[in-house]
């Protein structure tokens, strides 16, 4: 009988994960229209605690709706702004460095792309980690990924300290090679 009830539990939590990431990509695909991102706004359903909750879900699948739905939600600017803390942005990076999943990787090029060109004030960006995350989503992320990342760091490269950074960390000769060898979308 103890099989049958672990078999029972796996199957439960299975089909839990299963809600939950159609619930977060259907709240996704929700978020284009204004109303939803208002309600979102109004009651507060994304302030801090609840971020934090859906970042630190080890289920990747579930994550990368999630991502999906942080940058339909960055269209709204409120929305935005509660994103746009070095807390979560660091949040963000660790997901970086420990997933190889094409759609988790894009979402947060994109995510780190607009914190970079409108929120330049975050600390975490204007650092090594950063630049970092940045530069391995370069490196491992789908052509698409690439190219939003040339596009953070060529932004992120007016700064005198990230300039040196991305020349120590081999950024530039990586962009380099990228440029010549990578798909056609990140050649010149």
């Amino acid at each position: 009988t103890g099989n049958l009830g672990s078999s029972s539990n796996s199957r439960r939590r299975n089909d839990l994960r299963l809600i939950l990431h159609l619930t977060v990509k259907n709240l996704a695909s929700l978020c284009f229209h204004q109303e939803v991102l208002q309600i979102l706004v109004a009651k507060k359903y994304l302030d801090r605690p609840m971020l934090e909750v859906f970042l630190h879900i080890p289920h990747q699948e579930v994550l990368a709706e999630f991502f999906t739905f942080m940058n339909q939600c960055s269209a709204n600017q409120e929305l935005f702004a509660q994103f746009a803390s070095d807390e979560i942005v660091s949040m963000l990076i660790k997901h970086v460095h420990t997933s190889d999943r094409a759609d988790i990787l894009l979402q947060i090029a994109r995510l780190l792309f607009q914190f970079v060109v409108v929120h330049r004030s975050l600390q975490v960006l204007k650092g090594e980690d950063g630049v970092e995350a940045v530069f391995a989503i370069a490196k491992k992320g789908s052509p698409v990924a690439q190219e939003v990342c040339i596009q953070a760091i060529y932004h992120l490269a007016d700064d005198e300290v990230i300039k040196r950074i991305i020349i120590r960390k081999g950024i530039l000769e990586f962009l380099c090679r990228l440029a010549q060898t990578g798909a056609a979308s990140v050649q010149p």
